[in-house]
């Protein structure tokens, strides 16, 4: 125990309990730090232009899709894919929705013919019309 103390940085005989538990959480904050740059490396640092789609099975709904890295990856409804999630898979297509700051946006990658397209749309929040006053007199 006194082996794992020194390799964590503690003093056994000389750090009182309210150190050693600020190192522990240190340590564990860099773990979760970690993990969480990981997983956004997985879930976000993959453009859905660069993504090919193999293979779509709609029975299962599932698909087989490549990576720009070379990565196979099979996914389902509800998987992530790019930045959004996987709301369908039917015959020659994939949706994909994804949040942005101007509101949700659904991302439908046709594949046919061994060729695939990418159409994004996105909802435009109405605008009221604008009132044009056509007065031409003067006021005497």
């Amino acid at each position: 125990m006194d082996e794992d103390a020194a390799f964590l940085g503690f003093n056994s005989g000389r750090d009182n309990i309210n150190e050693v538990f600020n190192k522990m959480n240190i340590c564990s904050s860099l773990v979760v730090v970690a993990i969480l740059a990981l997983a956004a490396g997985l879930v976000f640092g993959e453009s859905i232009n660069t993504i090919q789609i193999k293979k779509i099975s709609p029975e299962d709904q599932k698909a087989i899709v490549k990576s720009s890295d070379g990565k196979i990856k099979m996914i389902g409804l509800g998987d992530t894919l790019g930045d959004g999630r996987v709301t369908e898979i039917s015959e020659n297509k994939i949706v994909v929705e994804k949040k942005t700051d101007a509101g949700p946006e659904k991302i439908i990658i046709r594949f046919e013919n061994g060729k695939q397209q990418v159409e994004r749309l996105s909802r435009v929040p109405e605008s009221k019309p604008h009132l044009v006053s056509s007065l031409t007199g003067s006021r005497k």
